[in-house]
């Protein structure tokens, strides 16, 4: 992940951009930053970092990068795009949560991965240490699979009263989007998203609305109708912080993007 103050932004195998256009991976409000600043290629455990082109060029470590050069990033790396200063951080499975086990339908089930009791480890930490080896080795397959069970589990835990586990809520959504724009069907995924941040009463990152925007469609009905329920539940009390009714109004946009396709559709 990139982390920027309290922002994060969470890294999926395969090149994200990174710049201050609404339609890249990695969006940074920052005027010393271009449109298209930079791109970030993660491929297994290797992450790396390209300028590309920008005016005012990056920055890793201290060291401005030169050109097109691509650059291995590390854990704990510092990047500087204009006056934005992200710091790389692994991910981390932290603040467990105990949830009864889920019921997947048969063609969920995962070949050959059992499911034991893990003492005090939730049993979503199965399917989210499975989904992110998937992930790692780009099998589309089992990270499906292993991305509905792990959604599953952490939507009734958290329906239950349990206590969130927001790494994981990020996680689970990072590769539900993933999976929305390279293996689909969008519509079951993007659905899959908003119910579980209602669950969470998680306000998703500004980058993963945009991500979401570029998804949206005139077939996804559901989708649709699972977004007015997110719009609705959290309306109320994000209204009352700053940040909060920023995300709202980027929330807005994202149904008028919504009815346009349905009216178009």
């Amino acid at each position: 992940m990139l982390r920027s103050g309290d922002v994060v932004h969470f890294l999926v195998p395969g090149v994200q951009l990174v710049g201050r256009a609404v339609d890249v991976d990695v969006a940074l409000d920052d005027r010393l930053a271009s449109r298209r600043h930079a791109e970030i290629e993660v491929v297994g455990d290797a992450v790396r970092i390209r300028d590309l082109g920008s005016r005012n060029g990056i920055m890793v470590d201290g060291r401005r990068v030169q050109g097109s050069e691509w650059i291995a990033l590390e854990d704990k790396s510092h990047v500087t795009i204009g006056s934005t200063r992200l710091v790389v951080l692994e991910e981390r499975v932290r603040d467990s949560m105990k949830t009864a086990p889920a019921r997947p339908k048969a063609k969920r089930t995962l070949p050959q991965q059992p499911i034991a009791p893990t003492g005090s480890s939730a049993t979503y930490e199965t399917f989210l240490a499975e989904a992110d080896r998937a992930a790692t080795r780009g099998d589309l397959e089992r990270l499906e699979s292993a991305t509905d069970l792990l959604i599953d589990t952490l939507t009734a835990a958290l329906r239950q009263g349990m206590p969130g586990d927001p790494h994981a809520v990020r996680s689970a959504s990072n590769h539900a989007l993933f999976l929305a724009g390279s293996r689909g069907p969008a519509d079951h995924w993007l659905a899959r998203v908003f119910r579980l941040a209602t669950a969470a009463r998680a306000a998703l990152p500004m980058d993963a609305l945009s991500r979401i925007e570029r998804l949206l469609g005139p077939a996804t009905v559901e989708a649709r109708d699972a977004l007015e329920v997110y719009a609705r539940e959290l309306d109320e009390e994000l209204s009352a912080t700053t940040r909060g009714r920023a995300f709202l109004t980027q929330l807005e946009r994202l149904r008028r993007v919504s009815s346009a396709a349905r009216a178009h559709g």
